[in-house]
């Protein structure tokens, strides 16, 4: 599915319910994040049209969901570029289970960041964990959102 940007930007603020009044701030969010690799697309020359994927929509959303925890655009870029290189069922091409991504914070500016693969990873996680405060990211969900928002 090609894509152009004026849906990718109405895909994503149909998907983070960006208002008017948000939108100023919301581009601006876009642009630090293009200008750090998200979305991964290759330079095109001047009056070329550039056409966006799915996965470069899954890219924006998860970097801006990210971003909502707190963590910087390049921080939270190269969380999604991270996703990206897993090498075992990559959860951007498709995830057959409930994939996670949470996110510690800590006093330096990079957060820890871990995979877990399921629910059951994931609850083993919450009642082991000295850590009080994490964000989590639920990748599997996002790309159902992705998808069900692109079809619309």
């Amino acid at each position: 599915m090609e894509l152009r940007w004026r849906d990718v930007e109405a895909t994503l603020s149909e998907l983070l319910l960006i208002t008017d009044e948000q939108r100023g701030a919301f581009r601006a969010r876009i642009r630090h994040l293009k200008a750090v690799g998200i979305p991964n697309i290759p330079k095109v020359g001047s009056g070329t049209q550039i056409t966006y994927t799915r996965d470069n929509v899954v890219e924006l959303y998860m970097a801006l969901l990210i971003m909502e925890l707190g963590v910087p655009p390049k921080v939270a870029a190269g969380l999604v570029l991270n996703i990206r290189s897993w090498p075992y069922d990559n959860p951007i091409y498709g995830p057959k289970d409930k994939d996670f991504l949470v996110i510690v914070p800590t006093r330096t500016k990079f957060p820890i960041s871990m995979f877990l693969k399921g629910e059951e990873q994931m609850m083993h996680y919450i009642q082991s964990t000295p850590d009080r405060v994490f964000g989590t990211l639920r990748i599997t969900d996002c790309l159902r959102s992705v998808d069900a928002a692109l079809m619309a």
